[in-house]
């Protein structure tokens, strides 16, 4: 036990050893999924995610997480930073934000054969007074990795209840946070 935790009430300490346990055990090398006892093949992904940066001069940050839950993914959105109002999540084609406006994400993405729009694949999602929103919602036909799938691509939150489909770089638009959906992230990434 690290010389610190000698200093902690025991309540605390039991927090400590608990916290520590679960991290380390959550842990797994990048790039090298689980192996399936019976097989020995990688075990399915658990989900991808993406860490949401400013875009267009906006000071918001989040996450998007995606998750298979049965023969549907479940889609987690938060935001935080963002100004009061109404707020349209849509994957985009390229898994690139680095140009300022957020063009570099392409143009909104659907997977092949889905009934509904790139534009119309999540509902709105609203963000409170204090700048923070939440979005869980569940949608059906898309797969996280492969040739079709979430990962490498990007997910834009857009200001308003529409997503600005042509966008040309240098123009401002309505693209206020971009990221890059790949793997989880680790608990140590988060230290990084």
């Amino acid at each position: 036990m690290p010389r610190f935790a000698r200093l902690l009430p025991l309540p605390a300490r039991r927090t400590l050893i608990v916290a520590l346990a679960s991290g380390l055990a959550a842990c797994q090398s990048p790039g090298k999924p689980p192996a399936e006892p019976e097989t020995g093949k990688p075990a399915p992904s658990p989900g991808v995610e993406a860490r949401l940066a400013p875009s267009n001069g906006s000071a918001g940050q989040g996450t998007v997480k995606f998750v298979v839950r049965g023969d549907s993914l479940v889609t987690l959105v938060s935001v935080a930073g963002l100004i009061m109002g109404s707020y349209r999540v849509s994957i985009h084609e390229t898994g690139n934000c680095t140009s300022p406006n957020a063009f570099s994400a392409g143009r909104p993405w659907a997977p092949p054969g889905s009934p509904r729009a790139a534009v119309d694949l999540f509902p709105e999602m609203r963000v409170s007074e204090p700048g923070h929103g939440l979005l869980t919602t569940t949608v059906r036909g898309m797969l996280l990795t492969g040739p079709d799938g979430l990962e490498g691509k990007s997910v834009i939150v857009s200001a308003g209840t529409t997503v600005d489909a042509d966008v040309v770089p240098g123009v401002p638009n309505r693209r206020v946070l971009c990221g890059v959906i790949g793997p989880p992230r680790s608990i140590l990434d988060v230290f990084n």
